[in-house]
């Protein structure tokens, strides 16, 4: 009987212990079953996204799906274990068709260069408010793109990141903003205004280059510098007030900015580069810094509107091209330190009528005045450049030899005065000016060679009495007439 007991509580045992196990099993392919159903549908909703982890980081590499709406996921789940989605890779979507918003969570730190570069689709992007730093070139060329929320922490915009965004009309740019780099809003040619915020220090290189319908432009107080060709082409921006932080313009920085009418350069800038204003031709005014020493190769070209120029005190040096083709032009006034004009200077200053060149000008280089059309009346320190080198007066409107003055000196100049500076007339001089009628010669005057006046209708006005024993004989050789003793 005792045994017969035994064996039957023993099977029940047994019973219990098999039931255990069954259950055991049960449970254990419901959790496998469970997770691999998990694991499947995270392979599902991450199926287009190639990523890679690090720990406890993901990154996105690319995304090769087809949709519009793109919502990039915060964290990565693989094996039940979340990764921290911070980065978007160089290329992830570039050149990606058929993507129109973009959606990116606030675990977004990093966007690389050239994310999203070539998005043709791409008209939208929501941008998590940790993203600190937007790589070059990420947006580049996404020429739909209509609207993009920048982060709210955001510290550097990499060279080019908007550039060629064609559609782009407003940007805000937050205030944690520091860094704005080269060519970043180049050619973004519907952007309209842009304020800058207040901890951005510098613009880079042609970072609103070609942005052609930007009409304002609110800088801070901490800007100090603005990058070569950083406006070029912005032809509807109409003013530009320059803070007393910026001591330099670069070259082209504001060049063909159509629609400015006044520039007023203020007495904290030193330098203004080559061609920096170049083609404003809607400029009427013109206001120089007072420390200004040099306007540089091709500075104010182009300023066609441009009437009256007045030189501040401290400009030792105009260069080549400085104010060529600033047809409006009517007076200069110069100042007593100006030593240097150079190469096509004041070429084509088509509506200027009486020039009077002081005397503290050294050296004056080929075509300074060149295609001066209604220059009536002149007055120079000398005759040629300067130097003993080339003594013939075609020389500052682009005549290379003194046979060819006749073709380079303006038909309507009809009277020359010399200044006191001048102290000789050389050989052939005068050759050729046919059209001078008024020929004005100061008692400083002590040496005029032969031949010097030419065989033209002209009068020769002498502050002389008579003839000094230094001039040549033949000084008058064809007989001109000649009044002595002219005071004016």
């Amino acid at each position: 009987m005792e045994q017969e007991k035994n064996q039957k509580q023993n099977k029940k045992i047994l019973q219990y212990i098999m039931m255990a196990i069954a259950i055991i099993l049960v449970i254990g392919l419901t959790i496998f079953f469970i997770r691999l159903g998990i694991n499947k549908h995270n392979e599902r909703k991450y199926r287009y996204f190639d990523y890679e982890l690090d720990n406890t980081v993901a990154v996105i590499n690319r995304y090769s799906g087809s949709e519009e709406d793109v919502i990039i996921p915060e964290y990565i789940t693989i094996n039940g274990e979340d990764y921290l989605v911070t980065t978007i890779k160089m290329g992830a979507f570039s050149n990606h068709e058929s993507v129109k918003n973009v959606n990116l969570p606030n675990s977004i730190t990093t966007i690389e260069p050239y994310s999203f570069d070539s998005c043709k689709s791409l008209e939208k992007v929501q941008m998590g408010d940790n993203v600190i730093f937007l790589g070059a070139y990420a947006f580049y060329d996404c020429e739909n793109l209509i609207s993009i929320n920048l982060s709210s922490n955001l510290e550097e915009i990499g060279a080019g990141c908007f550039s060629k965004c064609t559609s782009l009309e407003d940007i805000v740019l937050p205030s944690s903003l520091k860094k704005i780099n080269n060519e970043t809003f180049m050619k973004c040619k519907k952007l309209k205004n842009i304020s800058l915020p207040n901890d951005v220090s510098s613009i880079g290189e042609a970072t609103f280059y070609g942005c052609e319908n930007l009409e304002h432009i609110e800088i801070n107080d901490k800007l100090d510098s603005i990058g070569e060709k950083a406006f070029m082409e912005c032809k509807a921006l109409k003013e530009f007030t320059f803070n007393e932080k910026i001591e330099e313009i670069k070259d082209y920085s504001f060049a063909y900015c159509s629609s400015l009418d006044e520039i007023e350069i203020p007495n904290n800038i030193k330098t203004i580069g080559k061609y920096a204003f170049n083609g404003c031709s809607n400029v009427k005014s013109l206001k120089l810094s007072d420390v200004l020493e040099v306007i540089d190769e091709g500075c104010f070209a182009g300023c066609a509107s441009l009437t009256n120029l007045k030189l501040t005190s401290n400009i030792t040096r105009i260069e080549r091209a400085a104010f060529a083709n600033c047809k409006d032009i009517n007076s200069i006034e110069f100042n007593d330190k100006l030593s240097f004009i150079g190469y096509d200077a004041f070429d084509n200053l088509e509506n200027l009528k009486k020039l009077v060149i002081p005397d503290c000008i050294k050296h004056i280089e080929l075509g300074a005045f060149s295609g001066c059309i209604s220059l009536e009346e002149l007055k120079i320190p000398f005759i040629g450049d300067g130097t003993n080198d080339i003594n013939y007066l075609g020389h500052i409107f682009g005549a290379f030899s003194h046979n060819v003055n006749s073709a380079y000196i303006p038909m309507s100049l009809k009277t020359v005065r010399l200044s006191k500076a001048c102290k000789s007339i050389k050989y052939q001089a005068f050759t050729g000016c046919m059209y001078i009628e008024k020929l004005i010669i100061p008692d400083s005057v002590i040496e005029i060679d032969a031949l010097a006046i030419p065989n033209f209708n002209i009068t020769i006005y002498c502050e002389e009495n008579e003839m000094p024993n230094t001039w040549n004989q033949n000084w008058n050789y064809y007989n001109k007439t000649v009044v002595w003793g002219y005071k004016e």
